[in-house]
């Protein structure tokens, strides 16, 4: 494709030498809302360009042409004449190299002819093409800078004193190329159709819908049996043909948007088609920009978008005192029909008291008549409520602490069962003679250690169901004939 010369946006197609485009040649332009070019169409929805085809040399190739002059001289007159005009005019064209070709001997001036009537000077000439009959650009370039041209030139007449001054007013050319049998002319160019295209009205068409040709020849595009047809045109096979009932039809777009493959088109039941918005719109928020093409399919809604884009970084960090990141998140800088924004205060700011965020929501259908979302600045937070709030955090956080500790020790972990009773030897104590009274001396150490292990055991009584146990050491150990007797052995219960 060949682009305009302005822009990237438009172009046309063209064939290197020795093809020829087949069909015409159209200037082609990309719409930047969708991206989609115009060849691209419900008639050929996948945007199958044009073919250029293969050139062979013609048997003949002519251009010829008819220039008109306005006087009111008589002229042309005799053979004398008509020979001065020729002669003029072949050194026209070939001293300005208006005819190249005649310059280069590449073409002869034929059928030359020249007559006045009502005050009109006509002069006509065809120029024959003898070499390279595989290029037509031999005479075509030579055609258009003889029409473009102003022929102007003097001639002499043994009747007059003075030559005759000519300007022409108009010219004309037609071309005529002739190709071998199975070959027609296209732009001059002998060809013959491509497959996917079918000779019509002497000239090479690509097949319309329902119609397919499956081979390279001068014959016209061959239909589909009854109740079939094919999804697009240019269809060269006939397993193009699909039966009717296997299609659907693409509904029409929203008014503000455009549909991949376009509105119209015939395509295989189920085919995923895309909704496209125009600039300033977009699908309502949560709902699919695609759907299935069967039976009657629901078309996606554009609505009025609202637009973040003079929300810069800059902006919202020294302005609005906002977080970029709830705005850059955002899909095309732009929040769709009842899409939400989240935006929070940067640290050490914020709305009001205790509320750092706010939500806005866009609302774009039709009744809207405004979709400008306004974000208000975030203020800073006063010291001394900072320093307030600063200390209440960290209240908070021990109070979670010593709350996360105390279900630790309680209950966050499984006591392992109490095992079985362990004898512990104790030695008999050697016989000490009290500084007071033998009573009193021979109840001490018996009442000593029982209290000291009934403590132990009543503090772990709270946390273990050991009360017979306990009970049962407690009898045991506080009997002051255990222990006062001297008794080598105590049985206790560790854990």
């Amino acid at each position: 494709m060949t682009y305009s010369s302005d822009s990237t946006s438009s172009g046309t197609y063209d064939c290197d030498s020795g093809y020829t485009l087949l069909g015409d040649a159209e200037t082609y332009t990309c719409d930047s809302t969708t991206g989609t070019w115009s060849i691209v169409t419900s008639s050929n929805p996948s945007g199958t360009p044009p073919v250029c085809q293969a050139t062979v040399a013609a048997a003949s190739r002519s251009v010829s042409f008819t220039v008109l002059f306005s006087t009111t001289t008589e002229y042309c007159s005799n053979s004398s004449e008509d020979s001065t005009m020729k002669t003029a005019l072949t050194s026209y064209l070939e001293t300005d190299s208006l005819a190249s070709c005649l310059v280069y001997e590449q073409c002869e001036m034929s059928e030359y002819d020249c007559s006045w009537t009502s005050d009109v000077l006509t002069v006509t000439f065809t120029l024959n093409q003898l070499t390279d009959l595989n290029d037509p650009d031999i005479l075509s370039d030579d055609t258009t800078a003889i029409s473009a041209a102003s022929f102007t030139f003097s001639v002499g007449s043994k009747r007059r004193r003075r030559s005759l001054s000519l300007s022409s007013n108009s010219s004309s050319s037609t071309t005529t190329t002739s190709c071998d049998s199975d070959y027609i002319s296209v732009d001059g160019s002998c060809v013959q159709c491509a497959t996917g295209y079918g000779l019509d009205d002497d000239s090479c068409a690509i097949c319309s819908k329902g119609y397919y040709s499956n081979e390279t020849s001068i014959s016209a595009c061959t239909a589909c049996s009854t109740n079939y047809t094919t999804t697009s045109t240019g269809s060269d096979s006939s397993s193009d043909c699909i039966a009717t009932s296997s299609l659907c039809t693409v509904p029409t777009a929203d008014d503000n948007g455009s549909l991949s493959p376009p509105a119209a088109s015939t395509v295989s039941s189920g085919t995923t088609v895309t909704a496209s918005c125009n600039s300033g719109y977009k699908v309502q928020s949560g709902v699919s920009s695609t759907f299935n093409c069967t039976g009657s399919p629901t078309v996606p809604t554009c609505y009025m978008s609202c637009n973040l884009s003079s929300y810069t970084a800059t902006k919202m960090k020294d302005e609005l005192h906002l977080e970029y990141s709830s705005v850059s998140s955002v899909s095309g800088s732009a929040l769709a029909h009842e899409e939400t924004l989240n935006v929070t205060c940067l640290a050490g700011y914020q709305y009001w008291e205790g509320r750092t965020w706010w939500q806005h929501e866009c609302e774009g259908d039709d009744t809207s008549s405004d979709t400008t979302i306004t974000l208000t600045p975030c203020s800073s937070i006063p010291a001394d409520v900072a320093m307030i709030g600063g200390a209440l955090a960290g209240v908070i956080v021990l109070l979670l602490i010593i709350l996360l500790l105390t279900c630790c020790c309680k209950g966050g972990r499984k006591r392992p069962k109490p095992m079985a009773p362990v004898p512990v030897h104790i030695p008999t104590p050697k016989p000490v003679t009290p500084p007071v009274k033998k009573e009193e001396s021979s109840l001490m150490p018996a009442v000593a250690m029982p209290t000291m292990f009934s403590g132990l055991m009543q503090q772990d009584q709270k946390e273990n169901q050991y009360d017979k146990i306990e009970k049962g050491n407690s009898s045991e150990s506080s009997s002051p004939g255990v222990l006062g007797k001297g008794l080598g052995t105590f049985t206790g219960f560790f854990s």
